[in-house]
């Protein structure tokens, strides 16, 4: 059988640990295969600052032996950019194409520059954003529009199958609301607490579900908050069948993160599962959710307020509940029939030399 396509060098962190990082550079180096002869430096942190030294060896004595014909990137954040640069300066002396994919709003905000960025070999590039805002804060560095490409998350998604429609809700049931995360303060979970806690006195029968491990630094605050918030259950981490049984199961997802979040997968699969979504504007999310599909607000003091009148008309009006969760739906469909587009495109560029 002939080898396909281009040889490309992929450098990123891949599973073991799990996360969204790790996860989304599985799925596009399994793309990659399928149309290019790859070859792996996985930055995974394993073996400590020494394995990220000898990954760039490995790198630095196959690209000086090949001169493989591009080299894509999943740049990291922190100091650990500065390892990524060593790569792309040494492919850009060896005179390959270089792409280099972010997944992270962190040093693209104000008050945390990324020196590396900086560079001429990373201006040289071509840059892979997740979103048109991202795209945007690129160009601050000096990045130029015509190395700018744009694909989201969604293109890696599974091939959801869509909602089954389910009966309406009774004007009188509780809302059920959910929280699927880490559970930690960062991530929101006592904001999330504070809604649910607040409903009654804006007039609103409101269920919690929360979702999600509960990180040790929290478990006992957690835990108060739990126990003096009766309208919210705890159902601990779900995975895989128990995932999505749980975003079928709950009206809306309130997605409260402070965190600088990127493009959340949750939001995503709870968009392709019909389930409208509240969360807070972060990163790529306000592009994400469309108002036919749910709310989303920067954080304030007054996000209390802000969530229970963005939940409002679901809890009042099954209706307007039934026409969110087709809107969230079809937000899902669009948005990942655009990226798989994307994907296609960026994957061919990378083999043309």
């Amino acid at each position: 059988m002939q080898m396909p396509g281009a040889h490309i060098c992929f450098v990123g962190p891949l599973p073991p640990p799990v996360h969204g990082f790790s996860e989304i550079n599985r799925r596009m180096l399994a793309v990659l295969r399928l149309q290019h002869q790859v070859r792996v430096f996985d930055m995974a942190p394993r073996g400590g600052g020494l394995g990220s030294v000898l990954q760039w060896l490995r790198f630095a004595a196959h690209v000086l032996r090949h001169k493989p014909d591009a080299l894509y990137i999943a740049l990291s954040g922190g100091m650990r950019q500065w390892v990524d640069l060593a790569f792309v300066l040494l492919a850009r002396l060896r005179g390959m194409p270089v792409f280099v994919h972010h997944h992270s709003f962190a040093y693209l905000g104000p008050g945390r520059p990324s020196r590396v960025m900086r560079f001429k070999a990373m201006h040289n590039a071509i840059h892979v954003a997740l979103c048109e805002c991202m795209g945007e804060r690129l160009a601050h560095y000096g990045i130029a529009p015509g190395k700018l490409r744009t694909l989201s998350n969604a293109a890696f998604l599974d091939d959801i199958a869509p909602p089954v429609v389910q009966p309406g809700r009774a004007s009188s049931a509780p809302l059920r609301v959910g929280f699927l995360s880490n559970i930690t303060a960062e991530k929101g979970i006592f904001e999330f607490f504070s809604v649910l806690s607040a409903a009654g006195h804006y007039g609103l029968a409101l269920q919690g579900v929360v979702a999600g491990p509960v990180s040790p630094e929290v478990a006992d605050a957690f835990q108060v908050s739990l126990a003096s918030t009766p309208n919210t259950t705890h159902i601990g981490p779900v995975y895989g069948a128990d995932k999505a049984a749980f975003l079928g199961s709950i009206d809306v997802l309130f997605f409260p993160s402070k965190l600088p979040e990127a493009e959340p997968v949750t939001i995503l699969e709870a968009l392709a599962y019909g389930v409208p979504v509240v969360a807070f504007a972060r990163g790529c999310i306000d592009g994400m959710v469309p108002a036919a599909a749910g709310a989303v607000f920067p954080y304030s003091g007054q996000f209390i307020a802000q969530t229970l009148n963005a939940l409002r008309p679901f809890a009042a009006n099954p209706s307007a509940l039934a026409e969110a969760r087709l809107a969230a739906r079809q937000a899902f469909e669009s948005h990942r029939t655009r990226a798989q587009a994307s994907l296609h495109t960026l994957i061919s560029e990378m083999g043309r030399t």
